[in-house]
C-alpha cells in the first residue's frame, strides 16, 4: 500500500497568493549546505575529453588531469593520468601555475576508486563522465585540514594553508558517489554545484571547535550550494541520517533530486548569530524519509525529510515548490509508517535545544505536506515525546498559518507574505594611521604567510611596481618600509616570515634595513634601474601564461591597475621606457599592453602581438581592467587613485576581485550595489552615481 502527497497550492509567489509560516526558530545541530546558482536542466553534463587522452595506453588510469604544472615534472610520480581520483586532486592542489579554473576528467563510466578527504581549495570542475567513487569517505573536503601546496599533503605545520582562496567555485558534474565535506577554519566563500550525481553519499558542512583548535563559527565563511538532478539513496552508499546539511550562511538550491530511506535528508541547522539561509527545494521526491527502516523503525527528535532550524539572530527562509513525500514502508498491521514530526519539520524540540531560537518563513507552492514545529522540550532526554499537545500541522490548500517565537500559532488567517529584504552591500575599511600601518592591516587579513615582499613606501613605488607577481606566486604580502628604516608596524610583520624579498637597490631600501632583519633568509630583487628590475623579478616568477607591459616612467597608475591581475595569474609587469623594450617575447604567453599610445606606443603592442587596454586617463583605464579580468564582481576593493601605494599593498589580498581607484571627479558607478573594501583613509566621499 502505498501513500503518495500531491499538491496543494498554499503559495504563488508569481501571482501574489502566499501562504508563509513565520516561526521563531530553533536550533539543533548539523547538516547542509548553501549558495547554488540558478536552478539547471535535468540533462547529463557529458564532457568530451580533451584531445590526448589515451585510456588504452593507460590501463590502470581512469583520471586525467592536464594541469601546466606538467610542463615541468618534479617527481616521476607526477603524471597527468592517474589511478584514482583522490591522486588527481592532489596534482591540482601543487599545480601553482595553472590560472582561472582546474579540470579533472575522468574515464567513462569507470571506477575511480577510494577517496578519503579529496583536499580541494580552488575553483575545480570534475568531469565525471558518469564514473563512480567505490569506497573510503567518498568525500571532496573543503576548508577543514592545512594542506602544503608544495607537497600535496596535509601538513600541520607552518608551511601547511587552510583555504587560502577569498572564494572558489567546485563544480562536479556527473560523478556518482561523491560527497562533499568540511569543518571550516577560514571567513572566505565555497560555492559548491552538484549536477547528475547519482547514488550520491552526502554534502556535510558542520562547525567543529576544540580546545586545541578553538574556531568560532562567527568567524567562517558562506557556503553556498546547488544539487540538480541528483539522488541520494541509503541503500546505495547514501547516509543514513542525512543527505544534506549546512550551519553556514548561504543560499541553497536543491532541484529535481530525489531522496530514499534517509533519517533526514535535508537537515539545515543555522548556527550562526546572524545572516540568512536562503533554501529553495524544487520538484523533489522524497520516499521513505525521516526515519531509519534499515534494521528497524526508529524515530529521532531531530528526524524528518526536511528540517529546518536557526540560531537566535540568524534567518531561514525555506521555499518549497513541487516536492512530493512517498511513504511505503508498513508495520506489522500493514499500515503505513510516516515520519513522526511531519514531512517538513521546523525547529528543536529536543530537551537540550535553546529557548529562543532564530527566524524561520516557509512558503509553499505545488506540495501537500504536513508541517510540525518544535519548541524546546517536546522530546525528553531519552527520546521521548514529553508534550503530547504539539500534535502535527495539517496543511492544504486552504490553510495558511503564522507561528510566533514560542512555537504557537498565532494567526490562521491569510498573513499577508513579505518577501525577505535583500541584504544591504556591506562596506568595510582597511585604515591605518598611515600607509604603512595599512599594508601591516592588510597583511594580517591575508592570514598565515612565510614569505614577505619589502618595497619602498616613502618615495615613488619605481621598483615597487613590478612586485605584486611575486607577491601571487609566494602567496606573500606587500609591506612598506623607509629608505633606511622599518616602522614598527612593518617590522612586527615581518618577523613573521622566515623568506623577505627586498625589492630595489641600496638606493631604495639600504643596507640597514636588512640589519634589522637578522636571522631571516633575505633576497634583495635589483637592477641597473626599475626596468632591469622589474625583468628579474620576471625571472624569479618564472613560467607564466600573461605578461603586462607598462611605461615605467609614467604608467605607475596603469601598473597599479593590473597589480591585483599580476598577483592573481602571477603575471610579470614589465616596465618600459614607453618606447622601447629589451624583454624578448616568450612563445605561449599572452601579453597586454596597459595605457593609451602616448604612453605605451604601437611598435611595443606589434612586437608582443599584445591587447591594449585603455582610457582617457588613470580610472577609464583602471575600468577598463576590471571589465577585462574583474567583469559582474559582488565585491571590490578601492582606494584612492592618487595614492597608488595602498593599491600596491593590498594586490595580493584583493587578487580575486580587483581594485577600483576612485577619486571626487571619477564615474565611481561601477561601485553601485556591491560589497565593498575601502583600503587607506579618503578626505572625500565617493559618488556612486
Amino acid at each position: 500500500m502505498k501513500k503518495q502527497k500531491l499538491v496543494a497550492a498554499l503559495m504563488s509567489i508569481a501571482l501574489g497568493a502566499s501562504t508563509v509560516f513565520s516561526t521563531v526558530a530553533f536550533a539543533e545541530e548539523n547538516i547542509l549546505p548553501n549558495n547554488a546558482v540558478e536552478m539547471g536542466t535535468t540533462e547529463s553534463n557529458k564532457a568530451t575529453l580533451p584531445d590526448g587522452i589515451d585510456w588504452e595506453s593507460n590501463a590502470d588510469s581512469t583520471v586525467y588531469y592536464n594541469g601546466k604544472y606538467y610542463k615541468k615534472l618534479q617527481t616521476q610520480e607526477d603524471t597527468q593520468t592517474h589511478k584514482e581520483i583522490q591522486g588527481a586532486l592532489e596534482a591540482a592542489y601543487k599545480d601553482t601555475d595553472t590560472k582561472g579554473t582546474k579540470e579533472i576528467y575522468c574515464k567513462p563510466n569507470a571506477d575511480v576508486g577510494k577517496m578519503t578527504h579529496g583536499h580541494v581549495a580552488d575553483d575545480l570542475i570534475i568531469h565525471g563522465n558518469g564514473a563512480r567513487v567505490s569506497g573510503g569517505e567518498y568525500d571532496l573536503e573543503i576548508d577543514t585540514y592545512k594542506h602544503n601546496r608544495k607537497t600535496g599533503k596535509l601538513d600541520n605545520s607552518d608551511n601547511g594553508v587552510y583555504l587560502d582562496k577569498e572564494e572558489i567555485t567546485v563544480t562536479v558534474n556527473d560523478l556518482n558517489g561523491i560527497a562533499a565535506w568540511g569543518q571550516r577554519h577560514t571567513g572566505h566563500t565555497i560555492n559548491l554545484k552538484f549536477n547528475n550525481c547519482k547514488n550520491m553519499n552526502r554534502i556535510y558542512f558542520a562547525h567543529y571547535s576544540s580546545k586545541e583548535d578553538p574556531v568560532n563559527i562567527d568567524d567562517t565563511g558562506i557556503i553556498n550550494i546547488d544539487v540538480n538532478n541528483c539522488s541520494f539513496d541509503s541503500a546505495n552508499g547514501g547516509n543514513n541520517l542525512a543527505s544534506i546539511y549546512s550551519n553556514y550562511n548561504g543560499t541553497i538550491n536543491i532541484s529535481n533530486t530525489t531522496f530514499k530511506d534517509i533519517v533526514t535528508s535535508i537537515n539545515l541547522n543555522h548556527k550562526k548569530s546572524s545572516g540568512t539561509q536562503e533554501i529553495k527545494i524544487l520538484n523533489c521526491k522524497f520516499e521513505d524519509c525521516g526515519f531509519n527502516n534499515n534494521d528497524e523503525i526508529q524515530h529521532k527528535p531531530y528526524s524528518a525529510p526536511i528540517r529546518i532550524v536557526a540560531n537566535k539572530g540568524a534567518t531561514s527562509n525555506l521555499t518549497v515548490n513541487d516536492a512530493t513525500f512517498i511513504y511505503n514502508t508498513t508495520d506489522s498491521e500493514g499500515n503505513i509508517i510516516e515520519s513522526c514530526n511531519g514531512d517538513i519539520l521546523l525547529g528543536d524540540g529536543r530537551h537540550d535545544a535553546a529557548e529562543t531560537q532564530g527566524t524561520t518563513i516557509l512558503a509553499i507552492t505545488g506540495t501537500d505536506a504536513k508541517v510540525m514545529t518544535h519548541k524546546k522540550g517536546h522530546y525528553d532526554a531519552n527520546g521521548d515525546v514529553t508534550n503530547p499537545e504539539k500534535k502535527p500541522i495539517e496543511v492544504n490548500e486552504s490553510d495558511n498559518i503564522k507561528i510566533d517565537g514560542n512555537g504557537d500559532i498565532t494567526n490562521n488567517n491569510p498573513p499577508v507574505y513579505i518577501p525577505p529584504t535583500p541584504s544591504e552591500p556591506t562596506k568595510t575599511e582597511i585604515i591605518g594611521d598611515d600607509r604603512y600601518e595599512t599594508a601591516a592591516k592588510i597583511a594580517d587579513k591575508m592570514g598565515y604567510y612565510d614569505t614577505a615582499i619589502l618595497v619602498n613606501g616613502d618615495k615613488s613605488l619605481s621598483d615597487g611596481l613590478s612586485a605584486s607577481s611575486l607577491a601571487g606566486k609566494e602567496k606573500a604580502p606587500i609591506l612598506l618600509v623607509k629608505q633606511n628604516t622599518i616602522p614598527k608596524e612593518t617590522l612586527t610583520r615581518a618577523l613573521k616570515a622566515k623568506k623577505i624579498y627586498i625589492i630595489g637597490g641600496t638606493a631604495a631600501i639600504s643596507k640597514d634595513v636588512e640589519k634589522q632583519l637578522a636571522g631571516k633568509e633575505i633576497v634583495r630583487v635589483d637592477g641597473k634601474n626599475r626596468v632591469e628590475t622589474s625583468e628579474k623579478v620576471a625571472k624569479l616568477v618564472g613560467n607564466y601564461d600573461e605578461a603586462f607591459i607598462v611605461n615605467g616612467n609614467t604608467g605607475e597608475a596603469d601598473a597599479i591597475s593590473v597589480s591585483s591581475v599580476a598577483a592573481k595569474n602571477q603575471a610579470p609587469i614589465l616596465l618600459t621606457n614607453g618606447k622601447t623594450s629589451t624583454h624578448s617575447k616568450k612563445t605561449g604567453v599572452e601579453y597586454y599592453v596597459v595605457g593609451g599610445d602616448a604612453v605605451v606606443s604601437d611598435s611595443l603592442v606589434s612586437k608582443f602581438d599584445a591587447e591594449r587596454i585603455s582610457g582617457s586617463d588613470r580610472y577609464e583605464t583602471n575600468r577598463a581592467v576590471i571589465k577585462e579580468f574583474y567583469p559582474n564582481k559582488n565585491k571590490y576593493y578601492y582606494t584612492k587613485g592618487d595614492l597608488l601605494v595602498d593599491a600596491l599593498a593590498v594586490s595580493p589580498l584583493s587578487k580575486d576581485n580587483g581594485v577600483v581607484l576612485v577619486s571626487p571627479k571619477s564615474d565611481n558607478s561601477i561601485l553601485k550595489d556591491k560589497d565593498l573594501v575601502q583600503v587607506g583613509g579618503m578626505d572625500f566621499e565617493i559618488n556612486l552615481k
